[in-house]
């Protein structure tokens, strides 16, 4: 069988000889003409060395199979008890051919003895083993020649393929756009769509610009038209068509139209959202999700906050947080991400950090938006100091302090006090600015606990001495008559005594006032003095209390005529 694996080798092996047929010149199996004279290349299969190796394989076949049956016969003979050939006088066989009849021989000896005689001397036994090796012989050249001439018309009908396959492609190498596109037009016209779109997909390698790409697609999706079962090749023409023409939103619908009809979703959302011209994009709205709005506009911020998301009616919205080093960082380089999460309620950011919150929609039938994506930055800072007013400066009238408190935060202050922290008072209403000199300082504490520098203002209040101490005195003795300590007009008590007011001395210190002190003393009938008492006088409102004095200092007793507390200052 080796013959059939050579053979076989060779028909794969096998190739176009091309020769001009010409001069005989070989040539390259692309060349359209011949380089010496000029004439035109014809592929030419060299069928005589196919013929010449079968032709040489099936001799050897026979040879072979001749000489393997010969030498069987004789060596079952020799081997039979009715004839005895001696083994050592074989010399050879061979095949002689005698009016163009073969006849086998065996040399015996000095005696040429035919084959046919050596059957019919054998006995029948013998007789049947040979023509059952004869047949098995016949049955093998028969199958032999079945392969031979199987592979032959395999080689045949490959021969004829090629030259088919060369023939178009020396055809597909001479065509041009125009003609290419011109036999399209024939075919269509006379119902040959196969031809109609293999022109045209010609005619579509041959195009030298978009503008007849265009034509020779937009012909194609014209043939495809009246082909059944072509929707799908249909489609991916289409695609290529808007790849085309990006700005021509009409291709599009068209694409977007069929994946809608046929239900599927997923490459419509994928089409839809591949598209970069926003005015395309408008106008297929009809097919589009719209992205998902965030209730807070990127940027960086100095708080926590919480941010919504919206979508249309109907939709779901999914997404996905991404914390990044840098806010222009891609997603990629995220430092951690969250899964993604169906959207239910206000999204929470309460760390500080840099932070991408990619979101898209899904309506009803699965169709994706596409994704937004919303950049935030919390740093959260140092809040201002608060502002005190009035600023520091010297004051003669009554004043209120106040200090700003923004939203959120609190306010804690201290007067004369160095140390300040959350421990101090906490501002809640304007404060009175006290007589004498005195310094505030106060400090911010906004809701994430960060503390603010401290503010301070220095304040000296020497209230003004509306009235000298002789109308003090004047006015002293209507507060004696309201606190029934004399009569009206009298100057005497209800007992008859007689009472005086002296002048003492000038305090700035009481209280939050500056007062005249004077003495009251009452005498009773003989002159003497029955009993005394202090009085105060607030040069700066014009107004008189009851003061006492103890261990020095004095105090204002008479809570209904002062500040609404007693007070005792030196």
């Amino acid at each position: 069988m080796d013959y059939i694996v050579r053979f076989l080798r060779y028909a794969s092996e096998w190739r176009y000889c091309m020769k001009c047929s010409k001069c005989g010149e070989e040539c390259r199996d692309n060349q359209a003409f011949c380089l010496k004279c000029g004439n035109p290349i014809q592929v030419v299969p060299d069928f005589n060395l196919i013929e010449a190796e079968l032709a040489n394989n099936i001799g050897v076949l026979l040879e072979e199979e001749i000489a393997d049956e010969t030498y069987n016969e004789y060596t079952d003979v020799s081997n039979m008890e009715t004839k005895k050939i001696d083994s050592n006088l074989e010399k050879e066989l061979k095949t002689l051919e005698t009016n163009k009849k073969e006849e086998r021989v065996v040399i015996s000896g000095n005696r040429i003895v035919n084959s046919d005689k050596v059957t019919e001397s054998a006995s029948p036994i013998e007789r049947r083993m040979i023509v059952s090796r004869r047949n098995k012989k016949k049955q093998r050249i028969i199958i032999m020649s079945v392969i031979t001439l199987v592979v032959l018309l395999a080689v045949i009908g490959a021969s004829m393929f090629a030259i088919s396959k060369f023939s178009e492609r020396n055809e597909y190498n001479k065509a041009t756009f125009d003609s290419s596109y011109n036999k399209a037009v024939e075919y269509m016209l006379d119902g040959d769509y196969e031809n109609a779109i293999k022109q045209t997909e010609i005619a579509i390698d041959k195009a030298t610009n978009v503008n007849e790409k265009v034509k020779a697609r937009l012909y194609l999706d014209q043939i495809y038209e009246k082909v059944s079962g072509s929707e799908e090749k249909k489609i991916a023409n289409l695609l290529e068509i808007t790849k085309l023409c990006p700005s021509e939103s009409s291709y599009f619908k068209r694409v977007a139209q069929y994946y809608l009809e046929k239900k599927q979703y997923e490459k419509l959302s994928a089409f839809v959202n591949s598209i970069e011209n926003e005015d395309v994009f408008a106008a297929l709205s009809e097919y589009t999700v719209d992205v998902p709005k965030s209730s807070v506009a990127d940027g960086t911020f100095a708080e926590y906050f919480s941010v919504e998301l919206t979508a249309e009616e109907g939709c779901k919205i999914y997404y996905r947080i991404y914390e990044v080093f840098n806010i222009s960082d891609d997603i990629g380089s995220a430092q951690s991400s969250t899964e993604e999460a169906v959207y239910s309620e206000p999204i929470a950011f309460d760390k500080e950090g840099s932070y991408v919150v990619r979101a898209y929609a899904v309506n009803e039938l699965g169709v994706l938006s596409k994704v937004g994506e919303f950049r935030y930055v919390i740093s959260l800072s140092i809040p201002n100091a608060p502002v005190i007013t009035p600023t520091t400066g010297e004051f003669t009238e009554y004043s209120k302090i106040t200090i700003t408190v923004p939203e959120g935060a609190v306010v804690y202050y201290t007067i004369d006090d160095v140390s300040i922290s959350t421990e101090s008072n906490v501002y809640v209403e304007p404060i009175d600015m006290l007589v004498g000199v005195h310094i505030i300082r106060a400090i911010v504490v906004d809701k994430y606990g960060m503390q603010s520098e401290v503010a301070e203002e220095s304040y000296t209040f020497k209230p003004k001495e509306n009235y000298s101490p002789a109308e003090a005195k004047e006015l002293l003795e209507k507060t004696l008559i309201e606190d029934g300590v004399i009569l009206e007009d009298t100057k005497l008590t209800e007992d008859g005594y007689e009472v005086k007011l002296t002048y003492k001395e000038t305090k700035n210190y009481i209280g939050n006032a500056g007062y005249y002190i004077f003495t009251v003393t009452i005498y009773d009938e003989n002159s003497e003095v029955f009993g005394e008492m202090l009085y105060g006088f607030d040069y700066h409102k014009g107004e008189g209390v009851k003061v006492d004095e103890v261990d020095g200092e004095y105090k204002i007793v008479d809570p209904a005529a002062g500040n609404g507390e007693d007070s005792v200052v030196g």
